[in-house]
């Protein structure tokens, strides 16, 4: 099961969740790929959304996104969480 860009949109109980239906529905894995809080996520962002578009929904949803990602180890007491 692949879950790809989205868990920092969901709040932590939700990430759980999401997670643990994940693990009910596959057979072999679930995988996340996400991006990771910090400064580099954050600079990384603020510059791309500044060269790469002139949309403001864009252009704030970007950093926004960079802001609730969630560390690795957020993510390891998430899927602890969630068995």
């Amino acid at each position: 099961a692949l879950c790809s860009s989205t868990l920092h949109h969901f709040p932590p109980a939700e990430a759980a969740r999401l997670l643990r239906e994940l693990g009910r529905v596959t057979h072999r894995a679930v995988v996340v790929s996400d991006l990771a809080r910090g400064w580099p996520t954050y600079l990384g962002a603020r510059a791309l959304t500044a060269v790469a578009t002139r949309n403001p929904v864009t252009r704030h949803d970007g950093v926004a996104s960079a802001l609730r990602a969630y560390t690795a180890a957020e993510v390891r007491t998430l899927a602890a969480d969630a068995g």
